[in-house]
């Protein structure tokens, strides 16, 4: 007896696909398309360039044209063959930073693709997000993506059900999704501005994708005050000196543009990423402040109750029994991802 995880993923992004309006006029040219896409997943699933490990984005469409991207570039323009879109991946992965995607253009009169790129600052809107402003039925998006632990998923810019395929034997319902969105609305919950949880969202969520297990955890700040509980025997606090993310992030929407402005905030962001990949804990207030990085939970205060698991399996169920933690969120190395917040029925 043989499973073809293959067969039944080909079935499955066939209907998807169906159901966003991608099925073309030639019956010949689907089979390919299908084919070409279960191929893109498996790649973007887990891949690596020269030892190094990518995340590109691919911008699935059926128009590109007059579409206000800050700046694009086509590489190839054909037929729809089979290969033809998966080298796609190999060609423009290793350029996919910094706000560039790649995007794969397939209608009845062919396939053309290259690279997009839509930040023309760094709050700029995620590019799903962008492409929702365009979405109509002369123009259809989905945005593929990896969400870890070897799942990639299929984001329709129509706001219709998101689809995701698992390599793994694991849950799809452990991976990224939400729990990003979660992490990053309890950050800025005092604040309550909507852009600057999407702008959380792409900085940290960048972090959290390249690096190799995370524990980020968010403490409640009540009249003003903010109380780290003593459970931490290692690490850099900045309580009394906080990386205001807000401050900055408002500085910038107040400067009219200032570049000085816009550095200062993309300068900033790029020191909360590299303090989130570094070992340990990091560690935020829901006014969206940094103010701890490489805490490590004390081993004394774990002893009350046997924990079982890894280091950052313990020190996680450790910071969600803590009634001082208003919320944490784990990355495991294998992708993995659990979220706990205040009120949920784990604590």
């Amino acid at each position: 007896m043989a499973t073809s995880l293959r067969k039944t993923v080909s079935s499955e992004i066939g209907t998807f696909l169906l159901n966003n309006g991608f099925s073309q006029k030639n019956p010949d040219k689907n089979p390919i398309l299908v084919n070409e896409l279960v191929s893109i997943v498996n790649s973007l699933s887990d891949y690596y360039e020269e030892g190094e490990h990518l995340y590109p984005e691919v911008l699935l469409t059926n128009n590109i044209s007059e579409i206000p991207f800050f700046i694009s570039y086509e590489f190839y323009r054909g037929e729809l063959l089979p290969r033809s879109l998966a080298k796609a991946i190999k060609m423009c992965a290793p350029l996919c930073n910094e706000g560039w995607c790649i995007f794969m253009e397939v209608n009845d009169d062919g396939i053309r693709w290259g690279v997009v790129n839509g930040e023309q600052k760094i709050t700029s809107l995620s590019l799903l997000e962008q492409l929702k402003l365009s979405e109509d039925n002369e123009h259809r998006f989905i945005l593929l993506h990896n969400i870890g632990a070897k799942t990639v998923e299929f984001v329709p810019a129509s706001g219709k059900e998101p689809y995701a395929v698992s390599l793994s034997l694991n849950g799809v319902e452990d991976s990224e999704g939400c729990y990003i969105h979660d992490l990053c609305e309890t950050i800025g919950e005092i604040r309550n501005d909507s852009h600057f949880c999407y702008f959380l969202e792409k900085m940290i969520g960048y972090a959290l994708q390249i690096g190799h297990g995370n524990l980020v955890a968010v403490l409640d700040v009540h009249e003003g005050e903010i109380k780290v509980p003593d459970i931490f025997s290692d690490g850099v606090l900045l309580v009394k000196e906080p990386i205001d993310l807000y401050e900055y992030y408002i500085h910038f929407r107040n400067a009219d543009k200032d570049i000085t402005a816009h550095e200062l905030l993309k300068k900033v962001s790029c020191l909360v990423q590299a303090m989130l990949n570094h070992d340990g804990i990091c560690l935020f207030t829901n006014d969206g402040k940094l103010i701890g990085y490489h805490l490590i939970v004390d081993n004394k205060t774990m002893t009350e109750n046997q924990i079982v698991g890894g280091a950052r399996t313990k020190a996680f169920k450790k910071l969600v029994s803590e009634d001082a933690i208003f919320a944490v969120l784990m990355k495991t190395q294998e992708g993995l991802i659990q979220f706990n917040k205040q009120g949920n029925e784990e604590r």
